[in-house]
């Protein structure tokens, strides 16, 4: 496979819609988000971020190769326009995916971005708190505390039945 193992799943037929989910998480997340708005007018399409759910991460795990893999995927399914819609951590990806690919973005939606800003006059970025590298190495490096979490998306998730998930 050209870009590596891919999971999603897929709900609703119509228009193409790719989520792409925030931290703590996998396609379950955007498939809990967006889900409702899936049906005869929407297809929704979710797939895990690089080193969520069975995804492995790759050695180049940036926002740029994440874009691509959403491609690859797209190109799998034979879709060649879709709506982004990034929450969060995914929204750096689905930027770059409507950089690089404007010709198959049809709208680009952003949902609490976790983005790049640039400061006025070239000023320093704001400096992140003591610890928040290590939390991000760690515990938010995997979705095993999303999914203890009670009421969490991940644990509604599998208390219902869900759309077909596939593995690429």
């Amino acid at each position: 496979m050209p870009c590596g193992p891919i999971e999603y799943a897929v709900a609703g037929e119509g228009m193409p819609v790719l989520a792409v989910h925030g931290a703590g998480g996998g396609f379950d997340q955007g498939l809990d988000a967006l889900e409702p708005l899936a049906g005869e007018s929407l297809q929704l399409i979710a797939m895990p971020r690089f080193g969520y759910l069975r995804i492995p991460l790759p050695p180049d795990a940036s926002a740029a190769a994440q874009a691509e893999a959403q491609a690859c995927l797209l190109d799998a399914l034979e879709i060649s326009r879709a709506a982004i819609v990034g929450a969060s951590a995914g929204a750096p990806s689905s930027l770059q995916f409507a950089l690089r690919h404007p010709e198959r973005t049809s709208a680009l939606v952003l949902l609490v971005p976790a983005a790049y800003v640039p400061r006025p006059g070239g000023a320093p970025s704001l400096v992140t708190p003591c610890g928040t590298d290590f939390l991000f190495e760690t515990a938010l490096r995997w979705d095993f505390l999303f999914w203890l979490a009670p009421g969490s998306p991940a644990t509604r998730y599998c208390a219902r039945s869900s759309p077909p998930r596939r593995r690429w």
